[in-house]
């Protein structure tokens, strides 16, 4: 049975407090929030009694932390945002609130169908998180990523603004399948931090977007990575933002190679080594310096 909408400025969980939502016999059961914030979400909070039930978050549904959520309250079942539903623009939004939330290798899902579906994550710090997303776009404000191990994203495009991190464990990789854009907006910071692999894991040529001159790629003892294509697969260009470079990082270049520039003096890509600081580049691609003054 599908549940009508629920529509409310603002749901309480809490405390002792659960939402459970039950099918009628076997029946599985649906129920889409729209309008709502709910505030100190917990996942342990929302319960089914039918397995396949699902909670689907859609427009103008906002999810606000009040507390770490690790250990006992990691996430224990997907997030999912967007309802699927098509023809229809979804704005949605998970904000941390400077907390941390151990994602335990669950997804964060956003659903679109045929439709422009949007999730904002703000202002905090995900660890293990998989994000799952189809026709859609992730906004990362002002988020650290923290990784222990591979993980894969792909599917849509993500947006970087504020200043946002990627870390974690040492050899970790984050790697972009996705042929849509990973964009830097303007004014934001992207900093890879010590022993983190950034993988631009798929054929696209210009879909890592500097959308301006303020848009900043930070290499802090970090790797980014072209990875090994067909013979014909033309460089990846960097182009219009900055790239700094700290500590000793790597440039891996592939069997493509990475352009810096585009030979348009209006779109040159600034680099920037830091004092004491060393760029490897490795890889059997080509590194093109093609800046223009």
């Amino acid at each position: 049975i599908m549940l009508p909408f629920i529509t409310s400025d603002l749901l309480a969980v809490g405390g002792s407090h659960t939402a459970v939502f039950v099918g009628e016999g076997s029946v599985e059961t649906t129920v889409i929030m729209e309008d709502v914030t709910i505030e100190g979400f917990k996942s342990a909070f929302f319960s089914y009694n039918r397995s396949g039930s699902n909670i689907f978050l859609g427009n103008n549904a906002t999810l606000k932390l009040q507390q770490n959520l690790v250990g006992e309250w990691a996430l224990t079942r997907d997030i999912i945002f967007g309802t699927g539903i098509p023809d229809r623009t979804e704005l949605m939004c998970l904000d941390l609130q400077n907390y941390t939330m151990d994602c335990e290798g669950r997804s964060v899902v956003v659903q679109g169908n045929s439709t422009a579906a949007v999730l904002r994550i703000k202002n905090g710090r995900l660890i293990n998180p998989v994000f799952d997303h189809e026709n859609t776009k992730i906004i990362l404000d002002s988020v650290e990523i923290v990784l222990a191990g591979d993980t894969s994203f792909g599917g849509a495009a993500i947006d970087i603004e504020g200043s946002c991190t990627i870390s974690g464990e040492p050899g970790s990789v984050f790697r972009w399948l996705s042929a849509g854009n990973f964009t830097l907006t303007s004014g934001a910071t992207l900093r890879i931090t010590d022993g983190i692999t950034f993988c631009h894991d798929n054929e696209g040529t210009s879909n890592f977007v500097m959308e301006h001159t303020t848009s900043t790629l930070e290499l802090i003892g970090a790797t980014f990575q072209r990875k090994i294509f067909g013979s014909e697969t033309p460089r990846l260009t960097l182009k219009i933002g900055q790239l700094i470079v700290d500590h000793t990082s790597t440039l891996n270049l592939g069997n493509s190679g990475i352009e810096f520039g585009n030979g348009d003096g209006d779109e040159n890509l600034s680099v920037e080594i830091r004092p004491g600081a060393t760029l490897r580049v490795t890889g059997t691609g080509s590194l093109l310096y093609n800046n223009t003054y």
